[in-house]
């Protein structure tokens, strides 16, 4: 049997990463939220936790979290920073002082020093090459921290979700530290989970419509939308349309999106990654794959309902949404679109080095 470890979750984005942690004998002991609806969507699904809202910035919080740490005497800490100022899908913004919430992590794992063992620091890829005044990476000063604090064995590498069984592409940095052994990472799955996979066993909805199934409703497209996206073939861009079904503005001018938007998922290989803002025509490849109909039409017109995107991201089938958020689909979307995909998470964790 495996002994139990304690894990401290910081910018944990409502726990949806540490799904199946549990199932390893890993058991949040204290965790941070900034937004409050977050950290009870967390406090749901991890009871024995001591969730401390609030801004990791303000010493009180800061404090209280620290000290919960070496209370629990937790030996693993899991940050996981917003990545918008990071991002090629955010502003990439590096003056933003959410970009320097890593150094009040590093000054965190200085504090639980003592006791912390490890530690798991995921971001977006260009995370990596982000500098600090022109000079210095923010990589190379994390690794010299950690080095300083005596984790020994350190492995820094950029992750795609859909090469461990995630039906979705979805590249991370990972920075995995280890003060006991070598952190290896996990092995690459010889099949990669398809679209078809996750979904394809889900009744088709139009935009707007709803069915039986929790989560399975359609969020609503103006028509102009559905229209476009009614002839635009499994796998392929709208802007490859033939007039009138281009994307176009409702002035009748050319539509200017990211060249990824406005475009069908394929059915046989993972979608792109989920994004934040998935409900609308700009998230990256949001549109369900479709399937050709008699008409010579494709149904499914539409972004991926919360329930495709849980089984994209890798979610249990019964997986179950608090009841409090069940109406806000924004906040629903927001941290499916944040997270670590859950199962890339556990397979990480299978290898942590334990005593």
């Amino acid at each position: 049997m495996m002994n139990k470890v304690y894990y401290s979750s910081l910018f944990s984005c409502a726990g949806i990463g540490e799904t199946f942690l549990p199932s390893l004998g890993l058991e949040s002991a204290v965790s941070n939220e900034l937004l409050g609806d977050r950290a009870l969507w967390y406090n749901e699904k991890y009871k024995n936790t001591t969730m401390i809202p609030g801004d990791i910035m303000d010493d009180e919080v800061f404090n209280k979290i620290v000290a919960k740490h070496i209370e629990t005497k937790a030996t693993l800490t899991l940050m996981s920073p917003p990545c918008q100022d990071f991002s090629t899908a955010g502003k990439r913004d590096i003056s933003n002082p959410r970009a320097f919430l890593y150094e009040r992590g590093l000054w965190y794992l200085e504090k639980v020093n003592a006791v912390n063992q490890h530690v798991m620091i995921e971001n977006v890829p260009a995370f990596l090459n982000a500098k600090v005044g022109g000079e210095s990476k923010v990589v190379d000063i994390i690794e010299a921290k950690l080095n300083e604090l005596g984790y020994k064995y350190m492995t820094i590498k950029v992750l795609n979700a859909s090469d461990y069984g995630i039906p979705q592409h979805r590249r991370r940095a990972f920075i995995l530290a280890s003060k006991l052994a070598p952190w290896e990472l996990p092995e690459k799955e010889t099949v990669k989970k398809t679209v078809r996979d996750a979904i394809s066993h889900l009744p088709p909805l139009e935009a707007g419509e709803i069915s039986d199934i929790p989560y399975h409703y359609a969020p609503y497209w103006d028509k102009r939308y559905t229209d476009v996206m009614k002839h635009t073939p499994t796998g392929c861009s709208a802007f490859l349309n033939l007039d009138p079904w281009k994307p176009v503005n409702e002035n009748g001018s050319d539509a200017e999106f990211y060249r990824s938007s406005w475009r069908r998922a394929k059915w046989d290989e993972p979608c792109g990654s989920i994004l934040m803002k998935s409900a609308g025509m700009g998230g990256m490849v949001s549109c369900h794959p479709g399937t050709l109909q008699p008409n010579g039409t494709y149904n499914n017109a539409r972004a991926y309902t919360i329930k495709e995107l849980l089984l994209l991201t890798g979610l249990p089938d019964d997986y179950k949404i608090p009841s409090f958020a069940l109406n806000n689909d924004e906040l629903i979307r927001d941290v499916i679109g944040e997270c670590v995909c859950p199962g890339i998470e556990y397979k990480i964790m299978q290898n942590l080095p334990r005593t």
